[in-house]
């Protein structure tokens, strides 16, 4: 059988190589199910044609018109919250840069936190779910969850640098407008880390 990764990576080479304007249709999907009932969805207002402009339901999305040029990439960092234990890790093993960065922050953050940054992000294995809810109560802290974020967004901006992927603007929510200062090139590594 098919995976959804498989498919969408199939479907995006296919649309890399079509025409650069007219309609496009992006479909969020969970599950191979999901996008099924997405495509029927979208298949329905397709046949009902009404010129109607109401809001399309929550994980389709329509564009007319030529596409965003690649240096017209807008990054938005999240805020405090959306950290977890084990956040990256994957990404972290598999690629250098990534877990550089890492053992950067733990560095500039050595003097100021009781343990290295990443034994906060990757907490030791647990055995029991009090000391899972604990390694993620640690992660809450502001003074642990802040620079925890600040690395995680610096790892992936390093790896998505090396792509040659790089934002023409930068937003964040909360916390993360010190990221895209940082991504906008406003303040060093360091600086960060400190901020954070």
């Amino acid at each position: 059988g098919c995976s959804l990764k498989d498919l969408a990576f199939t479907l995006a080479g296919a649309y890399a190589s079509g025409k650069e304007d007219g309609a496009r249709l992006a479909v969020v999907a969970a599950s191979l199910q999901d996008l099924a009932a997405k495509l029927e969805t979208v298949g329905a207002l397709l046949a009902a044609s009404t010129s109607d402009a109401s809001p399309l339901p929550e994980g389709i999305y329509l564009g007319e018109g030529p596409q965003v040029a690649a240096d017209q990439i807008a990054f938005v960092f999240p805020g405090q919250g959306s950290q977890y234990p084990g956040m990256l890790k994957s990404l972290g093993v598999a690629f250098g840069p990534a877990r550089e960065v890492f053992e950067r922050f733990d560095a500039h953050l050595r003097e100021q936190l009781p343990q290295a940054l990443s034994r906060y992000i990757y907490p030791p294995d647990h055995f029991s779910a009090e000391e899972k809810k604990s390694a993620e109560r640690a992660l809450t802290q502001t003074f642990v969850a802040q620079p925890a974020m600040g690395a995680a967004d610096t790892a992936m901006l390093t790896l998505l640098d090396g792509l040659g992927v790089r934002p023409a603007m930068t937003a964040g929510h909360s916390y993360g407008e010190y990221v895209a200062l940082f991504a906008a090139g406003v303040m060093d590594e360091m600086a960060l880390a400190r901020i954070s």
